[in-house]
């Protein structure tokens, strides 16, 4: 379940027993309109962007770009091999990046749908990723159990950080990008200091 920024939309990732499909229900907030479903499979990311414009989810191996003005998909961000787990628009709402069963870290032109750039970014899935205000630091969280930080232009390692504890699965930036906050397992949480 996503709210949208200006809290007008409300997407939930829904399971029809009935005709065995899943889909993105959009609820309007604001008005009395009927929900909008958008067909998709193994959904497991949703995200709207900062200006509440537009709403990305997964389908499989490709990410869909929702207008939320005129209700209709309007690009498939494909390139990943393999289901597609987290992804975060930067900031301006230009770019999107993304993290996926394939290991990758993608960066995505959201004026062309192309790849800005690729990176092999860990040894087992990526699991999340963070934006820091402004994009310039990206965090990938990999199911090795490690944590990425990643010049968020070239898409450059900057640093490697070995968990402190096991089962990291979730990153934030906070405090202005200064910290990352991270959630281990279901209940611990930790910050790393000095995020560039």
């Amino acid at each position: 379940i996503r709210m949208s920024e200006d809290g007008d939309w409300l997407a939930i990732s829904l399971f029809d027993d009935q005709t065995q499909t899943r889909y993105v229900q959009l609820d309007s907030l604001s008005s009395t309109d009927e929900p909008v479903r958008f067909q998709g499979n193994a959904i497991n990311a949703m995200a709207f962007d900062a200006s509440s414009s537009f709403l990305a989810y997964n389908h499989n191996n490709e990410i869909r770009i929702v207008d939320l003005k005129r209700m209709q998909i309007v690009q498939a961000l494909v390139g990943h091999t393999s289901s597609v787990e987290c992804f975060e628009f930067i900031q301006d709402g230009s770019f999107l990046v993304s993290g996926s069963g394939d290991r990758t870290l993608r960066k995505w032109s959201l004026d062309s749908g192309a790849e800005v750039w690729s990176v092999m970014a860990h040894r087992n899935s990526v699991r999340d990723v963070a934006v820091s205000p402004g994009g310039t630091t990206i965090a990938t969280v990999g199911a090795d159990n490690s944590v990425r930080l990643w010049q968020g232009q070239l898409g450059r390692l900057l640093c490697e950080i070995q968990a402190s504890q096991p089962d990291v699965w979730k990153a934030e930036f906070v405090h202005g990008g200064q910290q990352l906050a991270l959630q281990y397992g279901r209940s611990a949480i930790g910050l790393l200091d000095g995020a560039p």
